[in-house]
């Protein structure tokens, strides 16, 4: 399938499942379990034990000629996925932002060619993101870090006050809202939108 397809992440999911589920069940019978595993796409975030990790990536390796497995272990008690940092800390986790050292930091420029609420809108979603995602201990670094940033695509020292300042609050107040959960029989599930297969009600 070509790069670029709308079908492309539908059917990459579909595999990854697959080779998941078969590892999972071919591992259950040498007696060999993880304590939690998480997948995006093709990336795989699991906790398990040091002896397993060598066989267990044996496993995945041998489900497809095509697709093979990398491993990365955590170091000084911590790990990324995604944009997160996962940390180890008094037997439990922890999470802060994450961005790769070869991450450009470039987001819409200030002063760009584009509608400003675009512009305070992108913005506004790396705070969203950036604040939850972390653990309030890394809130003062994450301030400075999202500053420096915003500085070096030309946003004003006012507006990004204010946009941090506003995005806190509104997280603030998201969490303190009193989530109210429906019993239903109803399951809905997202599908790639695929022209001339797909139906759309």
């Amino acid at each position: 399938m070509s790069v670029g397809s709308p079908r492309s992440p539908t059917v990459a999911n579909i595999v990854m499942d697959k080779i998941l589920n078969d590892s999972l069940n071919e591992l259950k019978g040498k007696n060999i379990t993880m304590k939690y595993i998480t997948k995006y796409v093709d990336d795989v975030f699991a906790i398990v034990k040091k002896d397993d990790l060598e066989e267990i990536q044996r496993i995945l390796n041998v489900q497809h000629q095509k697709i093979r497995f990398t491993t990365e272990i955590e170091k000084e008690n911590s790990i990324a996925f995604l944009d997160t940092k996962i940390i180890r800390k008094n037997n439990g986790l922890i999470f802060n932002w994450f961005m790769k050292e070869t991450a450009s930091g470039r987001v819409l420029n200030y002063y760009s060619n584009h509608p400003i609420k675009q512009k305070l809108n992108t913005a506004t979603n790396m705070i969203w993101k950036t604040f939850t995602l972390s653990n309030e201990t890394f809130h003062r670094e994450n301030t400075e870090r999202l500053e420096e940033i915003l500085r070096k695509n030309a946003f004003p020292d006012h507006v990004i006050k204010r946009l941090i300042r506003e995005t806190k609050a509104k997280i603030k107040r998201s969490n303190n809202k009193t989530t109210v959960q429906e019993t239903t029989d109803k399951r809905f599930v997202g599908v790639t939108y695929i022209p001339k297969l797909t139906i759309t009600l």
